[in-house]
Protein backbone atom coordinates (compact mmCIF):
# COMPACT_ATOMS: atom_id res chain seq x y z
CA UNK A 1 0.00 0.00 0.00
CA UNK A 2 1.83 3.58 -0.94
CA UNK A 3 -0.46 6.28 0.62
CA UNK A 4 -3.66 4.41 1.09
CA UNK A 5 -3.57 3.55 -2.96
CA UNK A 6 -2.97 -0.57 -3.49
CA UNK A 7 -3.08 -0.37 -7.20
CA UNK A 8 -3.27 1.59 -9.99
CA UNK A 9 -6.57 1.72 -12.22
CA UNK A 10 -5.56 2.25 -15.60
CA UNK A 11 -8.15 -0.22 -17.17
CA UNK A 12 -7.21 -1.94 -20.68
CA UNK A 13 -7.03 0.30 -23.99
CA UNK A 14 -7.90 -0.89 -27.19
CA UNK A 15 -4.91 -3.72 -28.34
CA UNK A 16 -5.41 -2.23 -32.23
CA UNK A 17 -4.65 1.11 -31.10
CA UNK A 18 -1.74 0.55 -29.31
CA UNK A 19 -0.43 -1.69 -32.49
CA UNK A 20 -1.02 1.78 -34.74
CA UNK A 21 0.97 3.93 -32.84
CA UNK A 22 3.72 1.55 -31.06
CA UNK A 23 7.63 1.10 -31.81
CA UNK A 24 8.44 -2.18 -33.37
CA UNK A 25 11.47 -4.21 -32.05
CA UNK A 26 12.93 -7.08 -34.29
CA UNK A 27 15.77 -7.92 -31.09
CA UNK A 28 18.66 -7.37 -33.50
CA UNK A 29 19.02 -3.65 -34.20
CA UNK A 30 17.69 -0.62 -33.74
CA UNK A 31 16.56 1.40 -30.78
CA UNK A 32 15.66 4.69 -29.74
CA UNK A 33 18.31 7.30 -27.91
CA UNK A 34 16.31 9.91 -26.00
CA UNK A 35 19.39 11.72 -24.71
CA UNK A 36 20.40 12.92 -21.52
CA UNK A 37 18.39 13.83 -18.16
CA UNK A 38 15.42 11.59 -18.52
CA UNK A 39 16.15 9.13 -16.20
CA UNK A 40 18.28 11.41 -14.06
CA UNK A 41 15.78 12.58 -11.15
CA UNK A 42 15.85 11.30 -7.65
CA UNK A 43 12.01 10.41 -7.73
CA UNK A 44 11.15 9.07 -10.73
CA UNK A 45 8.10 7.38 -12.58
CA UNK A 46 7.75 5.45 -15.93
CA UNK A 47 4.54 3.99 -17.66
CA UNK A 48 5.32 2.05 -20.73
CA UNK A 49 3.22 -0.20 -22.83
CA UNK A 50 4.83 -4.15 -24.11
CA UNK A 51 3.98 -6.51 -26.03
CA UNK A 52 7.08 -9.04 -26.27
CA UNK A 53 7.62 -10.88 -29.26
CA UNK A 54 10.26 -13.42 -27.86
CA UNK A 55 11.26 -13.18 -24.75
CA UNK A 56 14.44 -15.20 -24.78
CA UNK A 57 15.51 -13.84 -28.06
CA UNK A 58 18.00 -13.14 -28.80
CA UNK A 59 18.97 -13.24 -24.99
CA UNK A 60 17.38 -13.34 -21.96
CA UNK A 61 18.27 -9.77 -20.91
CA UNK A 62 16.23 -6.97 -23.10
CA UNK A 63 16.33 -3.44 -22.48
CA UNK A 64 12.91 -1.77 -22.22
CA UNK A 65 13.32 2.06 -20.75
CA UNK A 66 16.74 2.07 -19.66
CA UNK A 67 20.29 4.45 -19.29
CA UNK A 68 22.96 2.62 -17.91
CA UNK A 69 25.59 0.99 -18.85
CA UNK A 70 27.06 -2.25 -17.88
CA UNK A 71 31.03 -1.52 -18.58
CA UNK A 72 32.60 -2.05 -15.05
CA UNK A 73 33.36 1.70 -14.66
CA UNK A 74 29.48 2.33 -14.97
CA UNK A 75 27.37 -0.22 -13.42
CA UNK A 76 27.45 1.69 -10.27
CA UNK A 77 24.42 3.96 -11.88
CA UNK A 78 22.25 1.97 -13.95
CA UNK A 79 18.36 2.55 -14.06
CA UNK A 80 16.48 0.06 -16.06
CA UNK A 81 13.71 -1.35 -16.90
CA UNK A 82 13.79 -4.59 -18.94
CA UNK A 83 13.13 -8.22 -19.24
CA UNK A 84 15.16 -10.69 -17.60
CA UNK A 85 14.78 -14.40 -17.22
CA UNK A 86 11.49 -14.02 -18.47
CA UNK A 87 10.08 -11.38 -15.85
CA UNK A 88 9.90 -8.08 -16.03
CA UNK A 89 12.64 -6.03 -14.15
CA UNK A 90 13.67 -2.38 -12.78
CA UNK A 91 16.63 -2.44 -11.96
CA UNK A 92 18.77 0.85 -10.28
CA UNK A 93 21.85 1.10 -8.69
CA UNK A 94 23.75 3.72 -7.15
CA UNK A 95 27.44 3.53 -5.37
CA UNK A 96 27.06 -0.08 -5.28
CA UNK A 97 23.40 -0.39 -3.72
CA UNK A 98 20.81 -2.42 -6.09
CA UNK A 99 17.81 -2.78 -6.01
CA UNK A 100 15.77 -5.37 -8.27
CA UNK A 101 11.70 -6.21 -8.79
CA UNK A 102 11.74 -9.75 -10.07
CA UNK A 103 8.30 -11.02 -9.82
CA UNK A 104 5.98 -10.10 -12.72
CA UNK A 105 5.97 -13.14 -15.44
CA UNK A 106 6.21 -11.76 -18.96
CA UNK A 107 3.84 -12.90 -21.70
CA UNK A 108 4.52 -13.31 -25.51
CA UNK A 109 2.10 -11.63 -27.92
CA UNK A 110 -0.16 -9.72 -25.04
CA UNK A 111 0.20 -6.05 -24.23
CA UNK A 112 0.92 -5.42 -20.69
CA UNK A 113 1.28 -2.00 -19.19
CA UNK A 114 4.17 -1.40 -16.66
CA UNK A 115 4.70 1.11 -14.33
CA UNK A 116 7.19 1.59 -12.00
CA UNK A 117 8.06 4.16 -9.32
CA UNK A 118 11.04 5.20 -7.06
CA UNK A 119 10.50 7.75 -4.45
CA UNK A 120 13.22 8.68 -2.00
CA UNK A 121 11.41 8.58 1.44
CA UNK A 122 14.34 10.06 4.11
CA UNK A 123 17.51 8.19 3.81
CA UNK A 124 15.21 5.34 1.48
CA UNK A 125 13.95 4.89 -1.70
CA UNK A 126 10.85 2.96 -2.04
CA UNK A 127 10.03 1.14 -5.19
CA UNK A 128 6.84 0.03 -6.42
CA UNK A 129 5.88 -2.11 -9.43
CA UNK A 130 2.05 -2.40 -11.20
CA UNK A 131 1.41 -4.59 -13.79
CA UNK A 132 -2.00 -3.63 -15.53
CA UNK A 133 -3.03 -1.65 -12.54
CA UNK A 134 -1.98 -3.86 -9.79
CA UNK A 135 1.02 -3.52 -7.45
CA UNK A 136 3.24 -6.72 -7.89
CA UNK A 137 6.12 -5.90 -6.20
CA UNK A 138 7.73 -3.34 -3.94
CA UNK A 139 11.27 -3.06 -2.27
CA UNK A 140 12.77 -0.48 -0.12
CA UNK A 141 16.43 0.42 -0.13
CA UNK A 142 16.85 1.49 3.59
CA UNK A 143 19.66 4.25 3.24
CA UNK A 144 19.92 4.62 0.21
CA UNK A 145 19.16 7.68 -1.68
CA UNK A 146 19.46 6.92 -5.76
CA UNK A 147 20.73 9.35 -7.92
CA UNK A 148 23.85 9.65 -10.14
CA UNK A 149 22.31 8.67 -13.38
CA UNK A 150 23.37 10.55 -16.00
CA UNK A 151 23.56 8.34 -19.09
CA UNK A 152 21.20 8.51 -22.11
CA UNK A 153 17.50 7.16 -21.72
CA UNK A 154 17.51 4.34 -24.59
CA UNK A 155 14.14 2.54 -25.47
CA UNK A 156 14.57 -1.27 -26.57
CA UNK A 157 17.78 -1.37 -25.64
CA UNK A 158 20.40 -2.04 -23.33
CA UNK A 159 23.65 -0.57 -23.47
CA UNK A 160 25.15 -3.74 -24.16
CA UNK A 161 25.72 -6.25 -27.23
CA UNK A 162 22.55 -8.13 -28.23
CA UNK A 163 20.23 -6.79 -25.55
CA UNK A 164 17.98 -5.69 -27.31
CA UNK A 165 13.94 -5.83 -27.36
CA UNK A 166 12.08 -8.29 -29.38
CA UNK A 167 8.57 -6.87 -29.28
CA UNK A 168 6.50 -3.34 -29.33
CA UNK A 169 6.77 -0.41 -27.16
CA UNK A 170 4.09 1.93 -27.26
CA UNK A 171 3.00 5.00 -25.04
CA UNK A 172 6.56 5.60 -23.18
CA UNK A 173 5.77 8.05 -19.84
CA UNK A 174 8.15 9.48 -17.97
CA UNK A 175 7.57 11.79 -15.01
CA UNK A 176 10.39 13.32 -12.43
CA UNK A 177 8.39 12.21 -9.75
CA UNK A 178 6.63 9.38 -8.08
CA UNK A 179 3.48 9.77 -8.88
Amino acid sequence: TRNGVDSLDVGRINDKRLDVGCMDFDGSAGWVDCGTGLLTSENITISVWVNPRDKDYPETLQGIVTNGSTSASASSYRRDLDIHSNKFRFYQTSTSHTVASTSAECREGVWQHLVVTSATNGSDTDMVMYLDGVAIDSYTATGVVMSGFADACQIGFLNSSDRYFNGKIADVAIWSRAL
